[in-house]
């Protein structure tokens, strides 16, 4: 995780997201170098699938811009009120 803060904003200008860095990661440290021998079903995965899912849903979220979510609101709250 360090290390994707490092040098996010080296990906983000080639446009490649967070989602594609810790899938390629994990690719990489169970298929290739089998660091990691989990089976589908188990509690193991799990965890990593909801940690990452956490990790990925809190990068995108943290590039929300409050000014236009705010502006978006006011839009669908005026259009709300007059249908």
């Amino acid at each position: 995780m360090i290390g994707f803060a490092a040098v996010s904003r080296c990906l983000e200008a080639l446009n490649i997201m967070a989602a594609m860095v810790f899938t390629s990661a994990g690719l990489l440290a169970g298929l290739v170098l089998g660091l990691l021998d989990l089976s589908v079903g188990s509690e193991e995965v799990k965890l990593i699938a909801e940690v990452t899912l956490m990790l990925v849903l809190f990068a995108y979220a943290s590039r929300i811009s409050v000014r236009a979510l705010h502006r978006s609101t006011r839009v669908r709250n005026s259009c709300s009120t007059r249908c």
